[in-house]
């Protein structure tokens, strides 16, 4: 096949023998160290140590500090020129995954015979994957900075659609409601995006100790994510997590099923798309679903409680299903 695809951009992408296995151990590895972290969060919350109000301090830290911090770390480096267009690949591939996730959830939701004022819900878990919150860790616990640089890209794709194709479909049947622009592009995390490229595309000198400040502050995003994690988890009694088959049904499609449709995809496409694209997309639509689902549920309408469990269980369960979907890739 013809590669039209950038190939060139890291030692990820020609895959050397005895790489995989490596890549797949980094994967659990890392995800055993995540599952130990959202547990201490998980005790904290049971114990009542913190109050609900410290899990949303953290949630606001982590989005509006150290996760922008993260991005801007990625993306604020020595340009290249075959990284740019993998991103911008990365991009358009994204917004074709969510319309395949879509379609994936749609027909599975006719076989579950999901209730109308549920199908809403279903549809955004379905063509959704938590990017921020689990993407952004796991990627660069795996691929480093590049992983991280693709994943920005990602994640403007899911802030687009989240927000307009996200509302609408949580709104299906009931009074249209406005999109929030705003929600959409003025945010820390796009910000933080912009100012990298921008970064980018000048390459504007940035001081070492500046650099090592960013760095360090967005170090801090993966375990602030695991603690938050943790913390949701405790808010629910496990039971009502844990025993609703329509609950497991959503993860099963947004976890197993939905990206196994993405890796077929990936394959049968008549042109050759480099290794870290793929593998980066790939993980990215196996992830949970979103975090913002709950809380966009709330403001439009939605079953609150239904997705707020649905992402709670999805989450449990994408620490067994992600190593499981990096097989078949």
């Amino acid at each position: 096949r013809k590669a039209i695809f950038p190939v060139k951009i890291s030692q990820h992408i020609n895959r050397k023998k005895g790489t995989y296995m490596q890549e797949i151990t980094t994967l659990a590895e890392n995800l055993f160290v995540f599952l130990f972290i959202i547990i201490i969060g998980l005790l904290i919350g049971y114990k009542k140590y913190v109050s609900k109000e410290f899990k949303d301090d953290l949630t606001f830290l982590l989005l509006k500090v150290t996760l922008p911090a993260m991005i801007f770390n990625a993306i604020a480096r020595p340009f290249n020129g075959d990284m740019m267009k993998s991103g911008l690949y990365t991009f358009i591939l994204a917004l074709i995954g969510f319309t395949i996730c879509f379609v994936v959830g749609y027909i599975f939701m006719k076989v579950f015979k999901v209730k109308e004022e549920r199908q809403g819900i279903w549809l955004m878990g379905t063509t959704f994957s938590n990017v921020g919150f689990m993407g952004f860790p796991v990627i660069h616990a795996m691929y480093g900075e590049n992983g991280l640089f693709l994943t920005s890209f990602v994640n403007i794709a899911f802030n687009i659609s989240f927000y307009s194709i996200g509302v609408f479909i949580l709104t299906m049947g009931q009074e249209q409601k406005s999109i929030d622009w705003k929600d959409m592009f003025v945010n820390n995390i796009m910000f933080a995006v912009l100012l990298g490229l921008f970064i980018y595309f000048t390459q504007i000198s940035i001081p070492d100790f500046a650099r090592r400040l960013v760095t360090m502050v967005g170090n801090m995003t993966t375990p602030l994510s695991m603690l938050i994690i943790g913390l949701t988890l405790s808010e629910y009694p496990l039971k009502e997590i844990f025993n609703q088959r329509l609950q497991y049904a959503l993860s099963f499609v947004r976890l197993l099923a939905a990206p196994l449709v993405i890796i077929l995809f990936f394959k049968g496409l008549p042109i050759e798309v480099n290794e870290l694209m793929v593998n980066v997309l790939v993980i990215l639509n196996a992830m949970p679903i979103a975090a913002n689902t709950t809380l966009l549920a709330h403001e439009y309408g939605g079953d609150y409680e239904f997705a707020a469990k649905s992402t709670t269980l999805s989450t449990v369960l994408s620490l067994l299903t992600l190593p499981l979907i990096f097989l078949f890739i």
